[in-house]
């Protein structure tokens, strides 16, 4: 990692359905990672996942 560049501090994600379950919402390195399943094979989910950087 460059000097300057931003980490990842903290994220998470939500979604549209009540049947989408997170889990996982973690760092590693410079990377954020989020993931989830929907329960619910019929029902359309949409999510959003976000991150928030600050530098070092």
């Amino acid at each position: 990692m460059r000097q300057g560049d931003e980490v990842p501090t903290g994220g998470g994600g939500y979604s549209t359905t009540v049947y989408f379950t997170v889990s996982r919402s973690f760092a590693i390195g410079s990377t954020w990672y989020w993931s989830g399943r929907n329960t619910h094979a019929t029902e359309p989910a949409k999510v959003s996942a976000f991150v928030i950087c600050t530098l070092p």
